[in-house]
């Protein structure tokens, strides 16, 4: 079962992959997303879950796709094990 916390987790190594790749830091994250350095490491260790708009931020400021991410991070098997509880 996928929890909201592994996507929250999954996310977060995805983005540092990006951030990576694209030679981009922590700190210009931080500064792009209008939050504390801090706030974005908690972020990027899944101990915080981004905003949606955060991620369409961050996203579109990599050039990546939110979309991708979010698929990536097992979003949509969290939504399905979500759905299977309610029945």
């Amino acid at each position: 079962m996928t929890t909201l916390h592994d996507v929250y987790i999954n996310l977060g190594t995805i983005i540092r992959a990006a951030l990576k790749a694209h030679r981009r830091t922590q700190h210009e994250l931080a500064q792009q997303l209008g939050c504390s350095e801090r706030t974005a490491h908690r972020k990027l260790n899944g101990q915080h879950g981004f905003k949606i708009t955060e991620l369409v931020d961050a996203a579109m400021w990599l050039g990546e796709s939110v979309t991708d991410w979010l698929n990536a991070a097992g979003f949509d098997d969290y939504r399905a094990d979500c759905r299977k509880l309610a029945l």
